[in-house]
């Protein structure tokens, strides 16, 4: 195989490459024909996976680089067709079995879905680390589900003490999806192939304009909120610099003792965090 045909193998085979590896190993139906011959014959393929912007399927037609291809992909557990457009980029042969038909993997460059122009849909999402595309949002839907089924939750909190001993503690906006108005410790989740010290650093800093150093972690534990786990890491940390601001996620902020945070409506995860500081405090 050509330099050139390995790039595209590795462009439409297996794997999206962007900050890690996502495999999104897809099988189901596809119904295609040559542009040219369009109205002659139609060929049967299934998918092996699918990236931004193309996607690889087995077929018993060999096709060649270049060929212009009307495509039909079938999604799984439903009558649903979608329609598309590509370019064969390689073929290979996939079998060598004697006295059995060939069988061929096929890279195709998907160019339009449904009439959209694939390539300008191509955009790399921030929050998740990953290229997304039309062609992906069409054929395995939307990606924050997907994600949201695939992939753990990590929550980080950070309890930062003034000199008074007091802890600051924000209240979250009204607006909020999750606990509207509840008080909670700076922090948030941490972003795929993010590392833990730099995530909680990068929340405290967006949510309150502080630079901190986590200094030891105080407790892990798992709360289920609507049917999902979510891990969460509690640290204490030190400031480092910075003036203190609140971020529009949040109504308000306080530095409360441990007998103040008993008159705080906290956010319900929170509550042993607050119970452990609690009896830390007693004990010393």
């Amino acid at each position: 195989m050509s330099t050139q045909n390995q790039r595209h193998c590795e462009r439409y085979d297996t794997d999206v490459k962007v900050r890690f590896i996502v495999p999104y190993n897809f099988r189901t139906e596809i119904d295609f024909s040559l542009k040219e011959h369009a109205l002659l014959d139609k060929y049967i393929g299934f998918s092996r996976n699918i990236s931004s912007h193309g996607l690889c399927f087995e077929t018993n037609k060999e096709l060649k680089s270049g060929d212009d291809l009307w495509l039909e992909l079938h999604l799984p557990n439903s009558k649903e067709l979608i329609y598309m457009q590509g370019r064969a980029r390689w073929c290979q042969l996939s079998n060598v079995v004697p006295e059995t038909p060939k069988q061929f993997l096929v890279g195709v460059e998907i160019t339009t879905v449904e009439g959209v122009d694939v390539e300008r849909t191509i955009y790399f999402d921030q929050k998740f680390g990953i290229c997304w595309s039309e062609l992906l949002e069409r054929v395995l839907g939307s990606f924050a589900q997907l994600h949201a089924k695939n992939m753990p939750i990590t929550v980080l909190r950070g309890l930062l003490k003034d000199d008074e001993g007091r802890f600051l503690m924000l209240q979250r906006s009204a607006k909020s999806k999750s606990w509207p108005l509840k008080w909670e410790f700076p922090g948030g989740k941490v972003g795929i192939g993010e590392h833990t010290t730099a995530a909680l650093k990068r929340e405290f800093l967006e949510e309150t304009s502080l630079e901190i150093t986590p200094l030891k972690r105080l407790l892990d534990f798992s709360y289920i909120e609507h049917d999902r786990t979510i891990d969460y890491k509690i640290f204490f940390v030190e400031r480092i610099s910075g003036y203190l601001a609140i971020s529009d996620e949040h109504e308000s902020f306080g530095w409360f003792t441990m007998s103040e945070m008993a008159s705080l409506d906290i956010s319900a995860p929170l509550h042993q965090v607050v119970g452990l500081l609690k009896v830390s405090a007693a004990n010393n």
